[in-house]
């Protein structure tokens, strides 16, 4: 094995877990966010209530099996209150601006760190254990609730996907095949089907061949998937948040994201308007006993059941979510999250945040991240070509092809034959990532795989045990000790 860069983690819920076997859930790889979150409400004075309209919730990431170190930096202006959401764990920050001076514009500046793992589940069918029915998580997580209704046409349908099949996780794999087989991706905004009912009554016919489809994108994918495990007993939900990885964006490059955004919904509800690195994005989870929580990515097309990759930040997990303990009751009060409103103080997605979305119409949420001190970032790009083993000398030539392209590309287009690569570096900030990650190459190649293995070991141990970002003179230090000699002319 050439490096260790990777944990074991053990979720411990729903039913007694052998330890031997929850092992094959696998977190490693860690991608580290440093992330700044703006969320703004501009209202119109003119059409609000300062004392009912200016409310604002945002869930904060927390940690999770597939996301750890996670911690907030700071938070202006100071919530009004925190709340822990009593049913999944979600953090939630609260803010009542109608309690401060008027003004056109009221914003939350909010930092936070983590660290995001890939996640590889290798499931044996047969080593699957008995669900505990009687405990409150199993009648969580296969509770039929506001948009995931487990109705009897919800049933009939699941039992048509799985056939004879009676072990849940390949009765979880039919249902996954199923909805990436009839469901056609579309992105729908404003959202007009939040709930599985409607996602069904809306179905579709292919003219030529007569079938039946379903449209949606990933929100309307996770729906259908939880709702079919569901109803088959299988402990299900939905999970929220934001992807991506541009560490080299500026608040300069900030732009509308998506024009869907600005748009009302029939309603009159509004959405987040998106700007900077991330977009939102909703994918699921189903649980297996003597396992654990077992990723599913329904939108992207590659080794997605089972596997989940480490360019994803978690902001909530669950759906029809309680916002906090004095969120607004019943329906259409105006308060939601992404057009959707609030029903009997719940959310059927918490995500980028809940304010009254029926009388503030503009609201922005702006992301930006930056990176750890070398080698963090490059590191993590230059192990994922050395996984699996048995592939890395396929995937570390066409990286490096890739580089080169990219390097030779940049010096072309400034149609400069004196221009240099330390110019193009400085230039091109997205090929100063791709320059670290073949900085890292060339150190395997000085230093030679074993004395590698155990320079990325003795890294990943500093990093674990500090609280703060390792110092490049630190990491060098380190490389110098365990090669046996200086590396200061590398």
């Amino acid at each position: 094995m050439l490096c260790n860069w990777s944990i074991l983690l053990f979720s411990l819920s729903l039913a007694p877990v052998n330890l031997a076997l929850q092992a094959e859930i696998i977190y490693r790889n860690p991608r580290v966010y440093n992330v700044d979150y703006r969320f703004e409400l501009s209202p119109d004075p003119e059409k609000i209530n300062r004392s009912e309209d200016l409310k604002l919730w945002i869930p904060v990431p927390r940690e999770w099996d597939s996301q750890k170190g996670g911690k907030i930096v700071s938070v202006e202006p100071k919530p009004h209150a925190e709340y822990e959401d009593p049913e999944h764990g979600n953090q939630i920050l609260y803010w009542d601006f109608g309690k401060e001076p008027g003004r056109a514009l009221y914003a939350v500046n909010l930092k936070y760190r983590l660290k995001s793992y890939e996640v590889q589940a290798e499931v044996d069918p047969h080593r699957v254990g008995p669900y505990d029915q009687a405990s409150r998580e199993y009648g969580l997580y296969t509770r039929s609730t506001h948009h995931v209704r487990v109705t009897p046409r919800v049933e009939e349908l699941a039992r048509q996907v799985i056939g004879t099949e009676k072990n849940p996780y390949l009765q979880a794999k039919r249902v996954f095949d199923f909805v990436r087989e009839n469901m056609r991706y579309k992105l729908i905004r404003p959202r007009v089907c939040a709930d599985i009912t409607c996602l069904l009554d809306s179905a579709k016919t292919d003219r030529e061949t007569g079938e039946q489809y379903y449209e949606g994108a990933c929100a309307e994918q996770t729906t259908l998937f939880v709702s079919l495990c569901r109803a088959l007993g299988i402990p299900a939900r939905g999970v929220t948040g934001f992807t991506g990885w541009r560490p080299w964006m500026k608040e300069k490059d900030l732009k509308l994201r998506s024009k869907y955004h600005t748009k009302l919904s029939p309603d009159g509800l509004a959405a987040t308007r998106q700007y900077g690195a991330f977009g939102g994005h909703r994918w699921a989870e189903f649980y297996l006993p003597n396992y654990g929580w077992i990723p599913v990515d329904l939108t992207y097309r590659n080794l997605q059941f089972g596997w989940l990759g480490n360019y994803r930040v978690i902001v909530s997990k669950g759906t029809d979510v309680i916002v906090a303990p004095h969120a607004p009751q019943g329906d259409s009060e105006g308060y939601g999250d992404q057009w959707i409103s609030l029903h009997d103080g719940r959310v059927d997605i918490i995500g980028w945040g809940v304010w009254n979305i029926k009388k503030i119409r503009i609201a922005k949420a702006k992301t930006l991240h930056h990176s750890d001190p070398f080698p963090t970032d490059a590191f993590t790009e230059y192990l994922s070509n050395l996984d699996p083993e048995t592939k890395a000398n396929k995937q570390l030539p066409l990286t490096r092809k890739r580089i080169l392209m990219s390097i030779d590309d940049a010096i072309s287009d400034r149609e400069q034959a004196h221009v240099s690569l330390r110019s193009a570096y400085r230039d091109t900030p997205s090929l100063r990532h791709d320059q670290q990650v073949f900085i890292c190459h060339m150190l395997r190649e000085v230093v030679r795989d074993e004395k590698f293995s155990d320079i990325v070991n003795s890294y990943q141990d500093m990093c674990e045990s500090s609280s703060e970002p390792v110092p490049t003179a630190r990491f060098q230090k380190v490389a110098a000790e365990v090669y046996g000699q200086s590396l200061n002319w590398f």
